[in-house]
């Protein structure tokens, strides 16, 4: 039973490995339509008021895949990511 259950969160994991490869490899208008197709949709279920600000809502959810990229690009490269965190910590002071 646990052999199963291993294989398949392997496989789930592989699965999403390959989602997470295929999104990288996006232009950025492919990127766009996906955000707008999936995600603009699960929230126009939860907002009722999603039609009078919707604009502002897929700029949000623009500007927040945006900062996801740039964060991801930053903790990939050890150089970047140590001088991130410098530059916050003076800014914070």
């Amino acid at each position: 039973q646990y052999r199963s259950q291993a294989l398949v969160a392997q496989k789930l994991l592989v699965a999403k490995m390959k989602v997470r490869w295929k999104i990288n490899r996006l232009k950025e208008e492919e990127v766009d339509r996906l955000v707008r197709g999936k995600l603009i949709l699960a929230i126009t279920k939860k907002l009722p008021g999603y039609q009078h600000h919707s604009g502002a809502i897929e700029k949000n959810l623009k500007q927040h895949h945006k900062m996801q990229c740039w964060t991801a690009t930053i903790n990939i490269d050890s150089k970047l990511k140590a001088y991130n965190r410098v530059r916050m910590g003076k800014n914070s002071k």
